[in-house]
């Protein structure tokens, strides 16, 4: 997997007692550089898990290609990219299971914590509903599962806003396309190869700590995702993990030029173009 995504993804494969094994990610789309991918492959691996990152999509043809011939499952980590597509093909889609994340400020978004999984397989999906439940068949445990459901009243305003979905990331990209239209220099928007559903616009700048006080100078806060990779994080200091022999170049630069600046479907026009003013005016 990468080390520049949220604790979470790492966070589940340490807690089945796997080791995570990090590789470095492509300098354009900031998700899993897939030529780095064949040389981090042992014996030992059991699954290779890529993160479509911002709304980006991960290389999954190429990801996909390598896993297939090595015989290694795929997990996809899709929490921030509901609805990206590659040359057509939905995210999610390409490996033998999905994990999506519904908190309330992801694309498709509950109004508490929510999450679910998606397989074609339906073997591991009769398998993964017993583990959200305990584990249990019949009132019977057969897997060592736990309380993991999905909460009816998260699911029921899911299924109000999911018809919406295409719309609200329409939204989404025509503010981060007018973002990245006035953005000149050493100033400018991670961007995906394939279609982005636009979760996040990241800033890539030089002068990270200065445009982050000028934006907030001019009314407008800006976030870190993500301030520290999670193979230099504390929770991981007294854990075992492994780094691709390449090592993770990139993942660490970009760690300290990235910024989140605002953008979600229901920003108003004028506060785009208050974002659009002052990111022209960049000193």
């Amino acid at each position: 997997t990468v080390a520049n995504t949220a604790t979470a993804t790492v966070a589940a494969i340490k807690q089945i007692g796997a080791i995570p094994v990090f590789v470095d990610v492509n300098k354009t789309t900031r998700c899993m550089d897939a030529n780095l991918l064949i040389n981090a492959i042992t014996e030992k691996t059991r699954a290779i898990v890529p993160v479509h990152l911002f709304g980006q999509a991960a290389d999954m043809p190429a990801i996909m290609a390598i896993a297939d011939h090595a015989g290694i499952s795929v997990i996809e980590d899709c929490a921030q990219a509901h609805g990206a597509t590659i040359n057509g093909k939905p995210v999610g889609s390409f490996g033998c299971t999905a994990a999506y994340s519904f908190y309330p400020t992801k694309n498709l978004g509950a109004i508490g914590d929510a999450g679910l999984l998606t397989t074609n397989d339906i073997g591991l999906a009769h398998k993964l509903r017993k583990l959200r439940e305990y584990g249990w068949h019949n009132r019977i445990s057969e897997y060592p599962g736990r309380n993991s459901r999905l909460d009816e009243i998260q699911a029921a305003v899911l299924n109000v806003f999911l018809p919406h979905l295409d719309e609200n990331n329409r939204r989404r990209q025509s503010i981060h396309n007018a973002y990245s239209r006035v953005l000149t220099g050493s100033n400018r928007l991670v961007k995906s190869n394939f279609s982005n559903c636009a979760h996040l616009a990241v800033l890539i700048t030089h002068h990270r700590d200065a445009v982050k006080n000028y934006l907030f100078s001019k009314g407008i806060s800006t976030e870190i995702h993500y301030p520290i990779p999670d193979h230099m994080q504390v929770g991981l200091k007294y854990s075992k993990f492994k780094i691709a022999p390449e090592g993770l170049k990139v993942t660490e630069i970009m760690s300290k030029k990235i910024l989140s600046i605002p953008c979600f479907s229901t920003l108003l026009e004028k506060e785009i173009e208050q974002v659009v003013k002052a990111l022209k005016t960049i000193p």
